[in-house]
């Protein structure tokens, strides 16, 4: 069984620590990154032997196994009940936070870009609260999923919190060989490996081919009978490798409204206050303008 879960958050580097982490050779992860096994309940029907079967085979003979999922985080009502049906030993859990209002608008942007979101920035944001209310499960909660400290204190309810490491996506930015050593000692893991390749991963960009897009996101005539024909976890593999192979750079980086950016850093102090409090640790270059 996996022993580690990188949790997320969405947006804030977990495709890069991925990454990153893969190249350990004491750490195993499936091929695949975000396998929402946790959160589907398609999948999470098939049960362990599944689970275990498709994604872990040969993980045995590492000392560190684990799954990346951002939605975990977010998803704590549904995810923890299921991950102590599944796991009875201990657990350790690996989160990335990012300044919660660049993950806002990067998250926007990410939803522009498969086709998801029509609305402006800023409507919607406050459009948030009733999407949600109608559509739950959906992913229109770019405010409310940088709301750390609101997320963690669910998953402290339910496990130690000495079993979680949290790391910030712009310490990883300016030093990822330091952060990455933290990262391996407390997985107990050789903390002395040196990762070669330290590449930033899944940067924001623009779609190279929207038809492409459209039939990858199961938008375009023929995706029902993907579905039908190709497995649900395969189609997960195979489809976001062609995501990121059907995303070029932005020619322009596109910048959020700077009233936008104060009124978000106003309405997340609060949030960030108590993450402070709650970690010990310092987020006040995120709390300041």
């Amino acid at each position: 069984m996996p022993n580690f879960m990188l949790l997320g958050a969405a947006k804030a580097g977990t495709t890069s620590l991925h990454y990153y982490l893969n190249q350990h050779p004491q750490i195993f992860l499936p091929k695949e990154k975000e396998l929402q096994f946790f959160t589907d309940d398609k999948l999470y029907a098939e049960g362990k032997e599944y689970y275990l079967k498709h994604y872990f085979s040969g993980a045995h003979l590492f000392p560190a196994r684990g799954e990346a999922t951002p939605f975990y985080l977010h998803r704590s009502a549904i995810v923890i009940p299921r991950l102590k049906e599944f796991f009875s030993g201990r657990i350790k859990f690996i989160v990335m936070l990012r300044d919660p209002v660049s993950r806002a608008w990067s998250h926007y942007q990410h939803m522009v870009r498969l086709g998801h979101e029509h609305l402006t920035f800023e409507d919607a944001l406050l459009a948030e609260t009733d999407r949600l209310r109608e559509q739950p499960t959906s992913w229109f909660s770019y405010f409310s999923d940088g709301l750390y400290a609101h997320q963690l204190e669910q998953w402290f309810e339910h496990y130690p919190q000495v079993d979680f490491l949290i790391l910030k996506q712009d310490e990883m930015m300016a030093d990822a060989h330091e952060l990455l050593g933290g990262v391996f000692s407390f997985l107990e893991v050789d903390a002395n490996i040196t990762i070669s390749d330290l590449s930033v991963k899944n940067e924001a960009g623009a779609v190279k081919n929207k038809l492409l897009m459209e039939m990858l996101m199961g938008r375009a005539p023929g995706s029902g009978w993907v579905k039908k024909m190709v497995p649900t976890y395969l189609r997960r593999r195979w489809g976001m490798k062609l995501r990121q192979l059907n995303t070029k750079p932005a020619a322009v980086a596109e910048k959020m409204l700077p009233g936008t950016a104060e009124m978000l850093r106003k309405a997340y102090d609060a949030d960030l206050a108590l993450l402070e409090r709650q970690l010990g640790l310092s987020f006040s270059s995120w709390r300041e303008d």
